[in-house]
């Protein structure tokens, strides 16, 4: 359970990196939904958000900036990208598309047990 209010703080925290944005003019908003992805992994290292995760499976998390982390953050950036493409043919808001994305790539990772491999690395 504890999950769901993750998820609903990871979509908060996403709303949070779009505000801190949105002073930019994207003229595509694939790679806005990009760059929210990518902050959001990359800044979740680099503030330790990722700690709280790795808590949960006894392991003390590295927030160390690396080549990984990199890849990780275009990897979600282009999960952003495509459940952004999903979501905007739903709904035109483009608040509540951020807010869900990051509320639902959280619960799906949890689920596949992505956040615990994550974790162990």
């Amino acid at each position: 359970m504890d999950y769901l209010i993750e998820a609903l703080l990871v979509g908060i925290y996403c709303l949070i990196i779009k505000f801190f944005i949105s002073f930019i003019n994207f003229k595509n908003i694939l790679i806005f939904f990009f760059i929210i992805g990518f902050i959001k992994h990359f800044f979740g290292n680099v503030l330790q958000l990722h700690h709280y995760y790795c808590q949960k499976f006894n392991h003390n998390f590295n927030s160390v900036i690396n080549f990984n982390l990199f890849i990780e953050s275009i990897g979600e950036g282009i999960l952003f990208v495509i459940f952004g493409m999903i979501l905007s043919k739903l709904t035109k808001n483009i608040n509540i598309n951020i807010f869900f994305i990051g509320f639902i790539l959280h619960i799906i990772s949890e689920l596949l047990g992505i956040h615990k491999n994550f974790c162990l690395q």
